[in-house]
């Protein structure tokens, strides 16, 4: 006997879903493992999920996100810095190495797991705010306003654990 994995009366197709929902919701479950120290690589994951969605809204309505301001300014600080040349394309992978292995990857990569959590959580929020208020308001208020009450605790942490090292 089949079971069945939709209740009763739904369209057999399923139903139409929002990325800025989704994405709303992955960043949102990234935001809450990464302030319960929890599953670094699953933070990674969601929250570049929700960067790539975030960042592509933007980009339709006109505005950059995240990456495009790093594919700018990395290759910059590289061949000044580095005395390196750096196109967009090493940019891009260099700081999508994590997201891209714990996708892709076949082979150990070294990295910092919860500096790659950090890194692809500001990414995400940046994105996020770079998309109109007018889409934002497509999106559930509930989602919209817990997601944005989870942001406010993580730049609370984050500024709070920035200066606590200054202070003693």
């Amino acid at each position: 006997m089949a079971t069945r994995d939709r209740d009763e009366g739904d369209d057999i197709r399923g139903a139409v879903h929002s990325h800025l929902t989704a994405a709303q919701s992955q960043l949102l479950q990234a935001l809450r493992l990464y302030e319960a120290g929890k599953d670094y690589y699953s933070v990674i994951t969601l929250a570049g999920a929700a960067e790539e969605i975030f960042g592509r809204l933007s980009r339709k309505m006109g505005g950059g996100s995240a990456l495009d301001r790093l594919k700018a300014t990395l290759p910059k600080l590289s061949e000044r810095f580095l005395q390196q040349e750096m196109g967009t394309g090493e940019a891009s992978r260099a700081v999508n190495r994590a997201k891209n292995w714990l996708k892709h990857g076949e082979r150990p990569c070294k990295f910092y797991a919860k500096f790659e959590a950090e890194d692809m959580l500001e990414r995400a929020i940046e994105n996020w705010f770079r998309i109109p208020t007018s889409i934002q308001d497509e999106s559930p208020d509930e989602l919209t306003s817990t997601l944005a009450a989870a942001i406010s605790r993580y730049d609370e942490r984050r500024f709070a654990s920035r200066y606590a090292d200054k202070e003693t």
